[in-house]
């Protein structure tokens, strides 16, 4: 077992360790985007639309003319106080609000793409080393290489133009269809559907759901394919697993108890790959018309909307850390071994 005490210090040390990637993160964009040639007045009004005075007071009224060392501390500061900033490019609007009311698209995509991704991992690892060797074997192997490597704008693109061009059955883009709307509670469609009890509203988004939550999931299950394989093939060769056999253990039971043994390794692929997900699912939401943040951090790129961007990459990255952290716990809890 975990000591407690032992365990509750290194979350505590875990969580110290998020702060210094958070402000490496935020640094890196920060001298980014101020070394780029460029501003969020320019790119929004244009250089020839306005007289240099007019550019000029627009830069001083957004901060953009104070020193560099003042306008990072300065953001850092409003952030450690949990304020974000207001768009450079919409005055007034809180970047607070955009990021939650973003995010639960991006939350919902994600989730759903993360259990597709780990069930057709689990499936296709298992299978693969149930039948190490053969055909089977083969075939897994080889998808588990093609998932990886597929590119998502081309797979989604494929996927749109069979199910929603060529049989119409699935929506091509959006997370609803125009004219119909979900109570917002949660942000997250199919919840918010279900807890308003509106079953057309829960269908429909579940129907934009599935193309995006195929080539995500889809992509994203090779990895698991390839590591479950191999942790599997290394479980079923030990000691014990003979000791079952020999003891004449069903077989099935035999696998549940070497699945078991052999995810352990997969549970800290899973914390990764779902933070990859969350800040990852840029190109899933651009070929689908996905209005979370991906979609939004690229139109802030666009416009260089600076305090959007830096406000998005610390949102990010506090993120990820706590799924990190939450990995770390839950694997700690999952194999008794370890201590700290």
């Amino acid at each position: 077992m975990v000591r407690a005490g032992g365990l509750a210090r290194y979350i505590a040390i875990r969580a110290l360790m998020v702060v210094p990637t958070v402000l490496i993160l935020y640094t890196m964009v920060f001298l980014i985007l101020r070394v780029i040639p460029g501003d969020p007045i320019t790119a929004i009004v244009g250089t020839k639309s306005l007289p240099p005075e007019q550019l000029e007071a627009l830069r001083e009224a957004a901060g953009l003319n104070k020193p560099y060392i003042v306008q990072y501390f300065e953001y850092l500061w409003n952030v450690l106080h949990g304020d974000f900033g207001e768009s450079l490019v919409i005055r007034g609007r809180p970047i607070a609000a955009d990021l939650i009311d973003r995010f639960p698209a991006t939350l919902e995509l994600s989730i759903s793409s993360f259990i597709v991704s780990v069930l057709i991992g689990l499936v296709t690892g298992t299978l693969a080393a149930s039948r190490r060797g053969g055909k089977v074997d083969a075939s897994m192997r080889i998808y588990s290489v093609v998932a990886y490597t597929l590119f998502i704008p081309w797979f989604g693109m494929m996927l749109q133009i069979l199910f929603g061009v060529q049989l119409k059955v699935l929506p091509i883009s959006g997370r609803l269809d125009p004219g119909l709307t979900i109570e917002r509670i949660t942000g997250l469609y199919l919840i918010d559907s279900l807890i308003t009890g509106n079953i057309e509203g829960f269908k429909n988004a579940l129907a934009h759901l599935v193309l995006p939550t195929i080539t995500l999931g889809t992509v994203l299950s090779g990895a698991y394919t390839r590591l479950l394989r191999n942790n599997l093939i290394d479980v079923l060769s030990q000691d014990f697993i003979r000791a079952y056999h020999a003891r004449g253990v069903r077989g099935y039971k035999v696998m549940l108890h070497a699945i078991k043994n052999a995810f352990i390794p997969v549970v800290t692929l899973m914390g990764l790959q779902f933070a990859i997900l969350l800040g990852g699912a840029i190109l899933t939401e651009t070929t689908f018309s996905w209005p979370g943040m991906g979609t939004y951090l690229l139109d802030r790129i666009e416009y260089r909307d600076y305090t959007a961007i830096q406000g998005t990459v610390i949102f990010f990255a506090l993120l990820v850390g706590l799924i990190s952290l939450v990995v770390d716990i839950v694997y700690a809890l999952l194999d008794p071994r370890i201590r700290y």
